[in-house]
């Protein structure tokens, strides 16, 4: 009776939830099963979506650093860039103006050279024109002293006819003569006073022991009176008397009984 009463004491409140709720045991634990797998499927989903958001989060981040990364690089490589093009241009302007100095050095050079070239052909042309100047000069002179000489032999020529062929006979010829032959050798050369000095000697107006012509005080330059420049060896009796010598030559000539006297003689 105890038992029985115990046992009738503990179902009653069993049997008065089951007849409550109308639910066993088994349905309960089917119920908590089936509630468990949608909650755990939840729950992995949560998870599972909180790992892709983290995975994603970290993937964006790792692409806004490699995005970070390569602009810096792309960066880095632009200033690299542009200092290689600032350095290139330095380089080539740099080199330009090199070129352009080195032109202008050239193109002064040149100019100098030209200008030098041109001095020497105006100079050259110069002298040409001073060196054609003085050979007209020098063919004007040589022109003159052959005219003063033609002049004189043809005076002297006529005054030789006129007097019988002597130039002392008359007081007033030998005056004419005399300074006829004083200008001449001073207005001639040295080769055209010696050809004077022997015309006057082979027209026997310069022979010692006759009327020898006064021309005494004549300057006698550099005449040149050897036997290689006259065919005849001898100037027997040549009559120079009170001339001025300078430089006479009478190398290899016969000058037996030749009067000098009061004439100067130097070189």
């Amino acid at each position: 009776m105890p038992l029985h009463n115990q046992y009738t004491n503990t179902e009653l409140p069993y049997l008065s939830l089951r007849a409550h709720c109308g639910l066993t045991v088994k349905d309960i634990l089917q119920l908590v099963g089936s509630l468990i797998l949608p909650l755990m499927l939840g729950i992995f989903t949560v998870i599972i979506t909180l790992h892709q958001q983290t995975i994603t989060t970290q993937q964006r981040l790792e692409d806004r650093k490699l995005t970070e990364e390569q602009r810096e690089q792309d960066l880095n490589i632009s200033r690299e860039q542009c200092l290689q093009d600032l350095n290139m241009f330095a380089i080539q302007r740099e080199h330009d103006l090199n070129i352009s100095r080195e032109q202008r050095q050239l193109n002064k050079d040149i100019a100098e050279a030209r200008r030098i070239q041109d001095d020497l052909i105006a100079e050259k042309q110069r002298n040409m024109s001073e060196q054609q100047r003085a050979h007209e000069v020098n063919i004007a002179q040589e022109q003159l002293r052959d005219s003063v000489l033609v002049t004189y032999m043809n005076d002297i020529g006529l005054l030789l006819k006129s007097n019988n062929g002597s130039l002392t006979s008359d007081p007033v010829t030998a005056i004419i003569a005399r300074a006829k032959t004083l200008t001449v050798i001073q207005q001639l050369d040295a080769a055209r006073s010696g050809f004077v000095i022997r015309f006057l000697y082979e027209a026997k107006q310069l022979t010692s022991g006759a009327n020898s012509l006064d021309i005494s005080d004549a300057e006698l330059i550099g005449i040149d009176l050897s036997s290689e420049t006259i065919f005849h060896r001898k100037l027997h009796n040549l009559s120079l008397t009170g001339v001025i010598l300078r430089n006479v030559s009478f190398f290899k000539r016969d000058l037996s009984y030749t009067n000098f006297s009061g004439s100067f003689h130097k070189g």
